[in-house]
């Protein structure tokens, strides 16, 4: 068994260091954005400004579910070049992100607004510290799964990850998600190592708190116990951690069933399956770009009955 033994001060002054180059590394090019006038909401793509308006909308009305853009003057701004469509394909964007949007990252991103005001560059700002603070989660964990020098070649990979630090600038999921996992990976790591339920709890929360920022997650603590299962951990360590991580999911799921007469986290895989997924195929097979079949498809979807939730469904 390796040594996983580290001084808790060194240990303490090394997850500084690793958070403190991942924060300097993010806000450098979150500076050199601002610097030139980059616009972190770039028109028409529907990802950044669909979350920038859930947020503004959750904010303002307290309430994930988005109304009519056009009557309600603070939601044409946060709308912003989706303001300017035609009326059918500002209900069909509204209708996409108030059906198959998940609550986590908007909510963040209402939270941060709450306290600069709906600024992009503040979320993109308060989403690099989260990608620190990922960067030193990922230390502590490895350092204590494997070994401390494995946990610092861990938290520097994720400190200077060109990937990590783009994302981190982005008004995108990924990294909240991303530390998420990492609390995850830290506490499911202290559930093993002391066989404890209430551990185990914590490695659920977080879990379950990943899957309402990207449903992809929505099987992993399935997935997760059986693992832990096979590998003869204390079932009350993977137990707890199953139960408590599709708790948190449940509300939203029976939300979901209420208000749209479907149980379940989301149906992003169902839009993405026909934007995405069959756009690439039909564009291969018939020779056509896949920005005109996608254009086809949301024209298709925009003159179904109910808009926009044709295409989510």
């Amino acid at each position: 068994m390796p040594d996983t033994t580290t001084h808790p001060g060194a240990a303490a002054r090394t997850t500084l260091g690793v958070a403190l180059l991942a924060l300097v590394l993010r806000l450098g090019l979150l500076g050199w954005a601002w610097s030139h006038r980059v616009s972190l909401l770039p028109p028409g793509v529907w990802d950044e400004q669909g979350y920038h308006l859930l947020a503004v909308n959750l904010l303002r009305h307290h309430r994930l579910a988005v109304g009519a853009i056009s009557t309600d003057p603070e939601l044409r701004r946060a709308a912003g070049w989706c303001a300017t469509q035609p009326p059918a394909y500002q209900r069909s964007f509204a209708s996409f992100n108030s059906r198959d949007r998940t609550p986590g990252f908007p909510a963040f991103l209402a939270a941060v607004y709450a306290v600069t005001g709906p600024s992009p560059y503040a979320a993109a700002a308060a989403m690099c510290i989260v990608s620190a603070l990922a960067a030193g989660l990922v230390y502590q964990a490895t350092a204590r799964a494997i070994g401390p020098t494995t946990g610092v070649a861990a938290g520097l990979l994720m400190a200077i990850s060109p990937e990590g630090i783009l994302n981190s600038t982005q008004i995108l999921s990924d990294t909240l998600h991303m530390v998420l996992l990492a609390a995850f990976l830290l506490a499911v790591v202290g559930a093993i190592k002391r066989a404890s339920a209430v551990a185990g709890v914590v490695a659920g929360l977080c879990l379950g708190a990943a899957i309402l920022v990207r449903p992809i997650t929505v099987y992993a603590p399935f997935v997760l116990a059986v693992v832990l299962l096979l590998a003869r951990v204390r079932p009350a360590v993977w137990a707890s951690m199953l139960v408590a991580a599709y708790c948190i999911v449940a509300p939203w799921c029976v939300r979901n069933a209420i208000v749209y007469g479907r149980f379940g986290v989301s149906g992003i895989a169902n839009h993405n399956l026909l934007a995405y997924n069959l756009a690439f195929a039909k564009a291969r097979a018939t020779g056509r770009t896949v920005e005109a079949v996608q254009a086809e498809y949301a024209a298709e979807a925009v003159r179904a009955p109910n808009g926009g939730s044709a295409r989510a469904r």
